[in-house]
């Protein structure tokens, strides 16, 4: 029972300060100038370019084109593996 009084007691103490709370107003404070600025200054970052990743991404750019110069003369000169079974039969059949 004593439990069950504290407990409202509690409550009641709660929903004063709540009820309390909910007539005080709220500071008005303008960030507007400061979310503008933020704003300006990360769009201005963002068109920079990175040179790092440029570097990078034309180091990839130049393997892959010598890697492509290497590997398509062999890939024309890849016959079909099973060819040279069937050649044998093809000179019996003429």
């Amino acid at each position: 029972m004593l439990k069950e009084r504290l407990a409202m007691i509690e409550w009641q103490t709660f929903e004063n300060l709540a009820s309390s709370a909910r007539g005080e107003v709220a500071p008005r404070i303008d960030v507007a100038a400061q979310v503008l600025q933020s704003v300006r200054a990360r769009s201005c970052r963002a068109s920079r370019i990175d040179t790092p990743l440029v570097l990078f991404a034309g180091a990839a750019l130049v393997a892959a084109v010598l890697l492509a110069m290497f590997a398509l003369p062999a890939w024309d000169s890849v016959h079909d593996p099973l060819m040279f079974q069937f050649k044998p039969l093809t000179l019996v059949m003429k």
